[in-house]
């Protein structure tokens, strides 16, 4: 919901920086798992956020920027590709 607020209010690069900025933070909170392993659980909810736009993203890039008859194999092709990389 509030990534899907910033993408409809703010527009695209908006919610990615957003995005990119809950990911490193995110990462760099798991990277101190030596001292505690709450680090880890923290981290992934920090991640969880930031992965948000994830899902509400590739749809709105997938209907703007391609042909309604094709919007749905973009779409599994952006999920696919953020869920292997």
């Amino acid at each position: 919901m509030p990534m899907n607020y910033i993408i409809d209010n703010y527009g695209m690069k908006t919610a990615l920086l957003t995005n990119g900025f809950f990911l490193i933070i995110g990462i760099w909170v798991r990277i101190f798992i030596n001292q505690n392993f709450w680090f880890v659980i923290i981290g992934n909810g920090i991640l969880g956020i930031g992965l948000n736009v994830m899902n509400t993203g590739c749809p709105k890039v997938a209907f703007n920027w391609f042909k309604p008859n094709n919007s749905p194999i973009v779409t599994s092709i952006l999920m696919m590709a953020f869920a292997l990389g």
